[in-house]
């Protein structure tokens, strides 16, 4: 039912634009914006979309439920295609923004952005690098798997080891300052990492270790304190 709803909100759905003047597969921000220009956020919709194909992964791997009937009188199995089908239209949405490297910007003629052209945040792209993931497995010869392998490498080539084995980074990539990233956008990060290593994706067990010695070390104080950003110093 959540799904469903959140399907009816999607652009097209609505019937609404993008700053282009676009009615695409997403779900358009205005608040960000200073002049309440319409924008859709990579971020978001890997937010948004993830959780639909966590839902067709976890069907497909219980195969008795597909014939089951919803409240609306349709098959689990074919809501868990046609949220295959609306995740696949979505991520398309934002081809115009990927950038080989291996990110995602931030739309260079979208002249109301204080970053328009520049890469966004690590967590930004990896919003959609998890989606990416998913859709390598659950609709494989896409592209998705390259696009994971291009989002993962860039990340890692971003991490510096602490002297105690944490993993650290910033928001923005690039070599460590101060404290790191906070740690609410760094949970993105880390869960795209570990789907990554799940998956065979660049990361393996040992990186994984690496980030949890990130929360023990620097992030957990006690069992009342943590810490606001991945890099802790005291």
């Amino acid at each position: 039912e959540h799904v469903d709803a959140l399907l009816l909100q999607r652009d097209d759905a609505l019937g609404v634009t993008d700053y282009r003047g676009i009615s695409g597969a997403c779900w358009r921000n205005t608040s960000y914006q200073d002049g309440g220009e319409p924008y859709c956020y990579a971020v978001h919709t890997g937010m948004l979309v993830y959780p639909m194909l966590e839902y067709v992964a976890a069907l497909r791997s219980a195969p008795r439920y597909e014939d089951r009937i919803a409240a609306d009188g349709e098959t689990l199995g074919a809501k868990a295609e046609r949220y295959l089908v609306a995740a696949q239209e979505s991520v398309a949405f934002h081809e115009f923004e990927w950038n080989d490297a291996g990110y995602y910007v931030f739309a260079p003629d979208a002249s109301f952005l204080a970053y328009a052209g520049q890469d966004q945040p690590l967590n930004q792209s990896n919003a959609l690098g998890r989606v990416h993931v998913l859709l390598a497995e659950l609709a494989p010869g896409g592209g998705d798997l390259e696009k994971a392998t291009a989002l993962a490498s860039r990340m890692q080539s971003m991490i510096t080891v602490g002297g105690d084995g944490a993993y650290l980074w910033n928001y923005w990539g690039g070599a460590l300052a101060g404290d790191g990233e906070d740690v609410s956008h760094a949970a993105i990060n880390v869960d795209f990492a570990a789907l990554c290593a799940a998956h065979g994706i660049v990361f393996d067990e040992a990186d994984v270790a690496g980030f949890a010695t990130t929360f023990m070390e620097r992030v957990y104080v006690d069992d009342a304190t943590f810490s606001d950003w991945v890099g802790r110093s005291e």
